[in-house]
Formats: C-alpha cells, sequence, structure tokens
C-alpha cells in the first residue's frame, strides 16, 4: 500500500514539474505605417513571435541590426512572421518603397505600466 502510495506521489510531483516547466510563448503585433512603427518599441520574451503588418503604402523590407535577419519585400497587407530569440539583436531598420529608413525597437523589460 505504502509503495502505491509513493508511486502515485512521485507521478503527481513529476506532472508539476513538468507543468511548470512549459511556458507559452506569446504572439505580438507591429503595424507598419509609412512614417514608422506602431508600437515603436514592442516588449516580448524569447520565444515569442513579432508579426509585422504592413499597412503602409508599399512594399516594405524589415532587417535586424548587422543584417542578422531580413523579412524580404513585404507587400501592402501582408504580414511577416519573426520567432524572438535570446540572441535576436533589439533593433530593426525597415525600408520603405521609397527608400526611407525606419527603425524600431525589441525589449525583453515588461512594458511600462500606464496611470
Amino acid at each position: 500500500m505504502l509503495n502505491s502510495y509513493r508511486k502515485g506521489l512521485f507521478a503527481c510531483a513529476a506532472s508539476l514539474v513538468v507543468a511548470a516547466g512549459t511556458t507559452q510563448a506569446g504572439t505580438h503585433s507591429v503595424t507598419i505605417f509609412d512614417g514608422g512603427y506602431f508600437p515603436a518599441v514592442i516588449h516580448v520574451l524569447p520565444g515569442d513571435s513579432i508579426v509585422f503588418e504592413n499597412l503602409s503604402e508599399g512594399s516594405h523590407v524589415l532587417r535586424g541590426a548587422n543584417d542578422s535577419w531580413t523579412s524580404g519585400p513585404i507587400a501592402r497587407a501582408s504580414t511577416f512572421h519573426l520567432v524572438v530569440q535570446d540572441e535576436t539583436p533589439l533593433t530593426y531598420i525597415g525600408v520603405n518603397q521609397n527608400g526611407s529608413e525606419v527603425f524600431g525597437e525589441i525589449s525583453f523589460q515588461p512594458a511600462p505600466l500606464e496611470e
């Protein structure tokens, strides 16, 4: 009887450890406009995804600092998905159809609270 109790207790403890170690990755949205991004700073955790949606007048290309990643051309009304890792640069640069550069920022800090 004691052995079956121990086995049950062990199974329960193992389940809790697995559940506690499992985290849910989040999905965050950034809207691309002709003059910038909204939000200009996106607060994420490693493993989260950012969905960039292009609502500008034409195509838009995004790239990470030091060209660590690139979106390729994102057509108007289209999206680009980026999975953020620990090593993902915290700044990105976009180039709109006119060749103008626009800058955005990724932050691993918690989002500031509004009062």
